[in-house]
């Protein structure tokens, strides 16, 4: 007799914030520092502390605003960061209104563990992973969210469950 053990899994979503007050969270690894300004709120978040600065988006604001202040830029959770030194205040009325968990989210862990990322405009995947494989649209919510993957650009596509969901 051959008994199947199916394990639910439960996706987890986290709002990142890379921020512990007004320095560095534990676990951010500071790059390079640039000086620099932000024209608007982010194109990739759509959070009212995420910020378009430069090439650099998302970034992440702290509740200092003014020149001098900093923002911490990254283009997922687990890459190194860039900090800005704000050369002009925040757009403050440029600001996106807070989304929360809503739209799509910045970055994915597939329940296989692929990391993956928002794709440059351009390609028809919406997510590239580590590796070759490829997220396709946005997740279908549910106690376990998915999401079409393909292990390269020309495979099948199939749903995979997602682990952990970042905004």
């Amino acid at each position: 007799m051959v008994t199947l053990v199916v394990l639910l899994m439960s996706t987890t979503l986290h709002v990142y914030s890379p921020w512990a007050g007004s320095i560095p969270a534990r676990g951010v690894t500071i790059e390079r520092t640039v000086r620099g300004s932000c024209s608007r709120g982010s194109d990739v978040l759509k959070r009212s502390d995420a910020w378009h600065c430069g090439t650099l988006d998302p970034c992440f604001s702290n509740d200092r605003v003014g020149v001098g202040a900093h923002v911490i830029c990254m283009t997922s959770p687990w890459e190194d960061a860039t900090l800005v030194e704000l050369t002009r205040a925040l757009p403050e009325g440029r600001a996106n209104h807070d989304g929360g968990t809503t739209g799509r989210p910045w970055a994915i862990v597939t329940a296989a563990g692929e990391r993956c990322e928002l794709a440059p405009s351009g390609l028809s995947a919406t997510y590239v992973c580590a590796g070759s494989a490829l997220l396709f649209g946005l997740p279908t919510r549910g106690r376990t969210w998915t999401q079409l993957h393909a292990a390269s650009s020309t495979a099948k596509h199939r749903r995979v469950a997602l682990r952990l969901i970042w905004y």
